[in-house]
């Protein structure tokens, strides 16, 4: 069983998130996970997952993030150059959907997702993708300097299992 989250622990309802109040970002949904060393058990299953949260953010012209994992040249993993580094071709960015390159698990390292999320100007934040148990905790926490009332919500992909988390990054 999953622990509670606080709004849980608390009493409170769940929170909400819609592709009008949220920002979707989909982290490290690449090739790697399909066919390369790091290939995912039912990468089909999850891939049309991400797709169809992907579509009902773009049928309301929500906010969409695409953040992509790169290595240095020469790894054999998420090898740049090779369609490993690539997104999934159907997840590709389309106009108005950012697009953030990270060279560390977290994605808010050294990349300018903070000031994209404040451009957006909403406080909560739906995340997908795969391997993303490090970075959900980086955005929670960054995400307490920029929103103090936000609230994050994942489903991630990480390895064979699709875990779901949900809670508050303040306030």
């Amino acid at each position: 069983m999953p622990p509670s989250s606080l709004r849980q622990i608390l009493g409170a309802p769940p929170s909400t998130a819609s592709p009008t109040d949220s920002v979707l970002v989909i982290i490290d949904a690449q090739n790697e996970y399909a066919k390369g060393q790091l290939a995912v058990k039912d990468v089909d299953e999850s891939r049309a997952a991400i797709k169809g949260l992907l579509e009902k953010y773009r049928d309301a012209k929500g906010k969409v993030v695409h953040v992509q994992h790169q290595v240095p040249e020469g790894a054999p993993i998420f090898t740049p150059g090779t369609e490993l580094f690539d997104e999934f071709e159907e997840l590709t960015p389309k106009d108005g959907e950012a697009r953030i390159v990270k060279h560390h698990p977290g994605a808010f390292s050294e990349t300018n997702l903070k000031e994209v999320l404040e451009e957006f100007g909403l406080n909560k934040l739906v995340v997908t993708g795969y391997m993303v148990g490090n970075p959900p905790i980086g955005l929670n926490l960054k995400s307490v300097k920029m929103h103090p009332s936000g609230e994050l919500m994942c489903a991630m992909r990480t390895g064979t299992r699709l875990r779901f988390y949900h809670g508050t990054t303040g306030g």
